[in-house]
């Protein structure tokens, strides 16, 4: 499914087992290899996901993370649009 919110269930389905997943810093590639759209769809999500406010990326050296904010959280663990559009997939 090409829409942002498949993005944020991805990166959700990354985070949510670890104790603190809004810390937790997603690298490009395993957001890359758990969906099957270009880097540059996957990279136009996280995008618009910041300007929602739903993730926020971190700018190291050589690459940029991405970490969910409680926001983003909040919206795919009370089964809001990303859970239902990973649902309707």
């Amino acid at each position: 499914m090409d829409h942002p919110y498949s993005t944020l269930q991805t990166i959700y389905n990354i985070v949510k087992d670890d104790p603190d997943p809004t810390s937790y810093p997603c690298k490009p590639a395993q957001i890359i290899v758990r969906q099957f759209l270009p880097w540059d769809t996957i990279l136009e999500h996280i995008h618009q996901l910041t300007r929602e406010g739903l993730v926020e990326l971190q700018q190291q050296e050589r690459f940029t993370l991405v970490k969910i904010t409680l926001k983003g959280l909040a919206l795919c663990s009370s089964g809001g649009k990303a859970a239902e559009l990973n649902l309707s997939a």
